[in-house]
């Protein structure tokens, strides 16, 4: 009788059966961590859902300057009336910004002055956004505005400053 080399058959089912069930529990299990970590519905609480709406309401907020919004000639002293129109917004702050010849801020047209380096706070303190209107009477936070032809006015939000509107174009003082 000879001897048979190789496995027997009964030991060979076996090994393609658990090779069969390693091979498919590892693509269902791996199917399974999928579905779970990255395909669930989001399903949010009542807290979750207020956060988001007051979220979106912060997203719609809005400043937008109406004047002096650009090509207006002040005198130098001249009282300057700010307007601007907001959505979502309580308090405010306004700045004044001095342009160079290359669109910096800074010193205009060469002439040498104390501004803040060409820029200054034209408030106080924060002031309610829905007035919509503030007169600058020369008496400011940095005194009179200096002569300038290239100057505009940013309003900004007082707690989300990424909430902001400035002139379109620069004004002047003469």
């Amino acid at each position: 009788m000879q001897k048979q080399k190789g496995i027997s058959t009964l030991v060979g089912i076996i090994i393609v059966v658990i090779v069969a069930v390693a091979l498919f529990g590892g693509v269902f299990a791996y199917q399974y961590y999928t579905i779970k970590n990255n395909n669930q519905p989001q399903v949010q609480s009542e807290q979750q859902n207020q956060n988001l709406q007051g979220q979106e309401n912060l997203n719609n907020a809005y400043i937008k300057v109406i004047s002096p919004n650009g090509g207006e000639i002040f005198s130098s002293g001249e009282k300057i009336t700010i307007k601007w129109e907001s959505e979502k917004v309580s308090e405010v702050s306004i700045n004044a910004y001095y342009y160079d010849v290359n669109g910096n801020i800074g010193v205009p047209d060469g002439s040498n002055y104390s501004f803040n380096e060409g820029q200054c706070r034209l408030t106080y303190e924060p002031i309610s956004a829905s007035e919509g209107i503030f007169v600058f009477d020369q008496n400011g936070r940095c005194g009179a505005m200096p002569v300038g032809e290239r100057i505009k006015i940013v309003v900004r939000d007082t707690q989300d400053t990424k909430i902001r509107d400035e002139s379109d174009n620069y004004f002047s003082i003469k």
